[in-house]
């Protein structure tokens, strides 16, 4: 396993054009993840913020993916994961989009984390980047 040496915290929802609600309630769980990927971190004399790895959000993009199957799919899966019957009737309002593919670039990560980034398509990022010299 590699070593984690980037974790992100609110712009998850963003990076996946997410609800943001949804995405905290669905890691509000840790064992709706593999184990490792939902990071705990301390900032404060009994403060935490909850953190996503790479491997995290690629695992939760797969996962909501799988839910879009179909509306039914969709359905279930808010049921299942979702505790807050407010923000699962919100999001079942909303009708699943169509899954398009994801670009799994390494590149793009570092253009959105600079604030330069060319588009505003989510991208998740499959492998760690690499620098050249």
């Amino acid at each position: 396993m590699a070593t984690i040496t980037h974790v992100f915290t609110n712009h998850v929802a963003e990076m996946l054009g997410e609800d943001r609600e949804l995405i905290e309630a669905i890691v509000s769980n840790p064992d709706n993840l593999t184990y490792g990927s939902i990071i705990s971190v301390v900032h404060g004399d009994d403060e935490t913020i909850t953190a996503l790895t790479v491997d995290g959000i690629d695992e939760l993009r797969q996962m909501l993916a799988d839910a879009r199957r179909s509306p039914e799919d969709w359905n279930d899966f808010l049921d299942c994961f979702v505790d807050d019957e407010e923000l699962t009737a919100r999001v079942k309002a909303k009708s699943p989009r169509n899954n398009r593919p994801v670009t799994i670039q390494t590149t793009d990560f570092w253009e959105w984390w600079y604030g330069c980034g060319k588009s505003c398509i989510p991208t998740i990022w499959a492998r760690r980047p690499t620098f050249s010299t």
